[in-house]
């Protein structure tokens, strides 16, 4: 439960061809997973850099990329001389999961499309999750935050090292999908990671809404999950002393995994989404709104946000139960039946029960995002509105709002805004046929994994990844993305005191300039949820 340190350096070769044992979770995404050795002994990072044979005009058959090991900080992988002469960028990913699930060695974060196609070094590292990752007790024993601090130390390890694997370190772009974009947003605003990357790249999350929690309400939530497993100081019930701290590290690491990845938790009012970060006074010494209007924060950056279409409904069945709900309205394939009176009421419920200030108005949710629908409405857009509505709150407003609050505070940022709308072929096992473009769609186009897997994927899909993969290593290369169809991608600007958030949208059809929008969401984000997210 505590901060990471430095491992020790070694005198042999560190032989770094094998995947690292994914940190401590719940088994949901453990059958994807390329190590299935669930193990407390799971930080290290994954590194794959372009050899001198690949070819910038795509993906070719042929190994074109390798990952490379290092001794003591010493060059060990030959590094060539047109590498030595100019250092490629480096992009440096933060898995998604909630911070409960999720590894470096998952088959859709393989790196070797991107760093072949992009001509870029990839990164990618595990950090530890749920209660291993973010206990809160308030002593060192539960220092909160070290999901946080073993970001910092492998982006510190990279930034120091990365020039041995022909990377450089001037010009780290980190970037990150779901609790990933999260992340990466909380490394924009720590005082311990800002000056160790120069461009970033938020993937359908940021740290605003409700994912930093106060101390007490931290502390009432572990103690809640350490309740659960049985860990009490019946003489001091209400604080975590030693007692409580020593029950809880004799405990099986997968019960404490499960029972500390809970979504949500009771209070007296109602329910409380988990805040996973913890204002700590060091790696977040405010909560990330305060920093943010506050100017505290990495300025001059290059920022790149995205969302997809439908951020929510894939999330729903994690909702149903804590909401009373039959998760098999909600079920990926072959979900039950429900009406449009029942998805309404859901929605207006869902908002109603959250317990957080100011108090939702879930008749105000529900009216805004059941608009021009009826009884008579489809069953797969009424259940689909119920996503929309809670991924727009928890997921793509807090991003853009992020965006939209570092630009105000520091208008020479530079930030770009992208909108994945594109659901072709029927490839992703979270996402089923009655979901929009789901959470997390965009993940496999950026690692070019149409290219790695031919047979889930069309053409076109390949095409789009095409696409996504320049638009990701060109932000890395330049700090800005590339035109679209013979069109300059356009910036944040401001208008009369307002920010003017022009936003590319990716859709299944070849881009041209009506691909270009303004302000994306902007009725459900500033006019409904702006008050809850900036809270």
């Amino acid at each position: 439960f505590r901060k990471p340190v430095p491992t020790d350096s070694w005198s042999q070769p560190l032989v770094a061809d094998k995947w690292p044992n994914p940190c401590h979770q719940p088994p949901l995404l453990v059958p994807f997973m390329q190590n299935k050795n669930l193990s407390e002994d799971c930080l290290y990072l994954n590194i794959w850099a372009p050899t001198a044979t690949t070819m910038r005009s795509g993906v070719t058959g042929r190994k074109a990329s390798k990952r490379r090991s290092t001794t003591s900080g010493r060059k060990t992988s030959r590094v060539s001389k047109r590498q030595s002469a100019g250092l490629k960028p480096v992009m440096f990913y933060a898995h998604g999961g909630g911070f409960t699930v999720g590894s470096s060695n998952e088959l859709h974060y393989r790196g070797e499309a991107l760093a072949t196609y992009g001509d870029v070094i990839v990164v990618n590292f595990n950090y530890r999750l749920n209660t291993f990752g973010f206990l809160y007790t308030g002593t060192d024993d539960g220092p909160g935050n070290v999901g946080l601090w073993d970001h910092a130390l492998a982006l510190e390890w990279v930034h120091k090292n990365i020039k041995n694997f022909g990377g450089d370190p001037d010009r780290i772009t980190i970037f990150g999908e779901s609790a990933g974009g999260s992340t990466v947003s909380a490394l924009i605003l720590s005082p311990i990671t800002r000056n160790l990357f120069k461009n970033a790249i938020m993937m359908s999350g940021s740290a605003l809404g409700a994912q930093t929690g106060s101390a007490d309400q931290m502390i009432q939530y572990w103690l809640q999950v350490s309740k659960s497993v049985d860990c009490v100081d019946t003489t001091s019930p209400d604080k975590f002393t030693p007692e409580v701290i020593d029950c809880l590290k004799s405990k099986d690491p997968q019960t404490l995994a499960t029972y500390g990845s809970s979504p949500v938790f009771k209070t007296g009012d109602g329910l409380k989404q988990v805040g996973f970060y913890v204002a700590d006074g060091e790696f977040l010494p405010k909560r990330p709104y305060e920093m943010l209007t506050s100017g505290d924060f990495r300025k001059d950056l290059n920022l790149m946000i995205g969302n997809c279409e439908d951020e929510g409904a894939n999330l729903l069945q994690v909702f149903a139960i804590p909401l009373g709900e039959d998760p098999k309205k909600y079920d990926y394939r072959n979900p039950t039946s429900i009406t449009y009176a029942e998805a309404y009421n859901t929605t207006k419920n869902l908002f109603s029960i959250l317990d957080i200030k100011p108090r939702f108005n879930g008749e105000d949710v529900a009216k805004l995002y059941f608009t021009g629908l009826s009884a008579k409405s489809d069953q797969d857009v009424v259940r689909r509105s119920i996503g929309y509505a809670f991924g727009d709150y928890v997921i793509t407003c807090p991003t853009i709002s992020f965006a939209k609050s570092l630009y105000k505070k520091d208008p020479k940022s530079n930030v770009y805004q992208y909108y994945f709308n594109s659901k072709i072929g029927d490839w992703n096992p979270f996402c089923g046929p009655w979901m929009g473009v789901c959470h997390g769609s965009d993940v496999d186009h950026v690692f070019g994994i149409p290219f790695l897997d031919t047979k889930r994927f069309l053409d076109r899909e390949r095409e789009i990844s095409q696409q996504m993969m320049n638009i990701f290593a060109t932000f890395a290369r330049t700090g800005k993305p590339p035109a679209q169809g013979g069109f300059d991608w356009p910036q944040y600007y401001t208008i009369n005191g307002n920010t003017v958030a022009p936003y590319y949208e990716v859709t299944n059809y070849p881009n041209n300039i009506t691909n270009f929008n303004l302000d994306l969401k902007y009725t459900d984000c500033e006019d409904l949820f702006k008050p809850y997210v900036e809270n």
